[in-house]
């Protein structure tokens, strides 16, 4: 490299088949933008209005509603149910159906999902089905409730 003026501005590494690849990209920084106007930054305390202040960030929002429940195909084990937590919040859950009472506790963890076999075959009969999540946020308890109707 004959020209010292060019600074190294990007790295990049990605490993496929066995391999690993480096990129080094290299080249001129543009010159920083002058203001578009002679205001000060937002986080300047000018002694002005305090609007001019910046804002803190909004607080963290409680998940409700993060839980979802899909059904797979019978197979040797049985049927297959998939409980997924889009939430960031680890959650303790259940599994009820009726009418025969089926339960069963497990765990999710943040956005996973996990999947669980109901023994048994298809009899066509129709089930009313609760998976409830429960975890703690903020000292609040939250996820999410999912109720459906399935025939299996």
């Amino acid at each position: 490299m004959h020209d010292c003026s060019y600074k190294d501005v990007g790295v990049g590494m990605v490993r496929a088949n066995g391999f690993s690849y480096v990129a080094v990209i290299l080249g001129q920084s543009p010159a920083p933008a002058a203001p578009a106007n002679n205001a000060p930054p937002n986080n300047t305390n000018t002694g002005g209005d305090a609007k001019q202040q910046a804002e803190p960030p909004p607080e963290a929002q409680p998940p409700h509603d993060a839980i979802d429940v899909k059904f797979g195909t019978f197979g040797r084990d049985g049927l297959p149910v998939t409980v997924t937590n889009s939430s960031s919040v680890p959650g303790a859950c259940t599994y009820d159906s009726t009418p025969f009472g089926f339960h069963k506790d497990f765990n999710v963890g943040a956005k996973t999902d996990t999947t669980f076999d109901i023994e048994g075959i298809p009899t066509l009969t129709k089930y009313d089905v609760t998976v409830q999540c429960t975890g703690q946020f903020n000292g609040a308890t939250v996820i999410g409730t999912k109720n459906t109707t399935e025939t299996f």
